[in-house]
């Protein structure tokens, strides 16, 4: 079962490191996080159904704070690489990434329960008007 839950979170991993190497815009990067495809939609599911593992054994817990520690410092690549020189302070960048890391897992978790509601269009309209309140603060 850990297998399949890394393997998941590879895949996700790897999907947003091309986006940024392919330097794409960054709601293009983060979208990559999203549930927007098929692929996408199998690992939030798995996801969502090993949860509750990270609550009871140990190991799935460190795996899951070390992967998400990881998005979070690709979230902060993609705001240093957005960021004019001292336009905001490392504080602030924290918790801007962590922000939009919550914003991406609440928008996939709404994906899932209630697709209909939550279309890849829809999440694109959600995920931009969050990101533009971080792209004001760096102009």
């Amino acid at each position: 079962m850990l297998f399949i839950f890394l393997d998941t979170l590879e895949i996700a991993e790897s999907r947003f490191a091309q986006a940024v190497e392919a330097d794409l815009s960054t709601t293009a990067c983060l979208q990559t996080l999203l549930p927007t495809d098929q692929e996408s939609r199998n690992n939030w599911k798995v996801w969502i159904a090993f949860w509750n593992m990270t609550l009871t054994d140990r190991e799935f817990r460190q795996q899951q704070v070390a992967r998400t520690e990881n998005t979070l410092r690709m979230i902060r690549g993609l705001l240093d690489r957005n960021s004019h020189p001292r336009s905001i302070d490392e504080n602030e960048k924290d918790v801007e990434e962590r922000r939009i890391f919550a914003v991406l897992v609440g928008i996939a978790i709404q994906a899932i329960h209630d697709p209909e509601s939550w279309p890849v269009e829809q999440q694109s309209r959600v995920l931009e008007s969050e990101f533009g309140r971080f792209a004001d603060m760096t102009r």
